[in-house]
């Protein structure tokens, strides 16, 4: 058995006995091959499971919309009425007031140096930290 391929150790021959069409076939590694399978169909349902959380969003988003549709049809039929019932007036523009000018207080200005420092005394603190924790793992 030896000098057989992978291939050839898998078939098993029909029995000369049997009448009829009846074909064995033995598997090498059955029992991998079962469990690939069966994981491959676990993936598979899963997929379909996903698809189908998929397709319910869908609907239901596809439902909202066409309600918000009606509702906002709804509206601008109701303002259309409101325009109807309203007086006609054409509005005139108050003349603009120039507004009081307020007085600027002068601001503290902040050095760019400490600015700056600060900022590196952050990235010391955060690199500390990370190192803390690359220590822990």
């Amino acid at each position: 058995m030896e000098s057989q391929s992978r291939f050839e150790r898998g078939f098993m021959a029909p029995e000369k006995n049997n009448k009829g069409n009846d074909f064995f076939v033995c598997i090498a590694e059955a029992r991998e091959i079962r469990v690939k399978l069966l994981e491959s169909s676990k993936t598979i349902i899963k997929g379909l499971r996903d698809y189908e959380s998929i397709r319910a969003v869908r609907q239901e988003r596809y439902k909202r919309i066409i309600e918000f549709k009606e509702i906002i049809k709804d509206i601008k039929s109701q303002i259309t009425g409101l325009k109807e019932r309203l007086p006609k007036h054409e509005f005139i523009e108050a003349p603009e007031v120039p507004a009081p000018a307020e007085k600027e207080e002068p601001r503290a200005t902040i050095p760019k140096q400490s600015k700056k420092a600060s900022e590196i005394m952050r990235l010391e603190k955060d690199l500390s930290e990370i190192e803390a924790r690359l220590s822990n793992i």
